[in-house]
């Protein structure tokens, strides 16, 4: 998940990660990786506020859902895919 920089997440589980080139691709080589052991591949969708403007954008497999819920001016919460999206290793 990415959020435009002039919005603030308010939340405890999701952490935000200054990433180098390596680390992105790393990050999104396992992300492919988990999605395929759940039989799926990525798929990118656009983050929304309440009045339909895109303010981020989400990666998953098909059939996940987060809620987003504005809290104010350029505040808002996101909720976090079910703890048994990936099975554990």
């Amino acid at each position: 998940m990415g959020i435009d920089k002039s919005w603030v997440l308010e939340s405890d589980l999701w952490k935000k990660r200054e990433l180098t080139e390596t680390g992105m691709k790393e990050l999104v080589m396992n992300m492919q990786a988990r999605s395929m052991e759940r039989s799926g591949s990525l798929h990118g969708f656009d983050i929304v506020d309440d009045r339909g403007w895109k303010i981020g954008d989400w990666y998953s497999v098909l059939g996940l859902s987060i809620a987003v819920e504005v809290k104010g001016e350029k505040r808002v919460v996101i909720t976090t895919p079910p703890n048994d999206t990936y099975p554990q290793s």
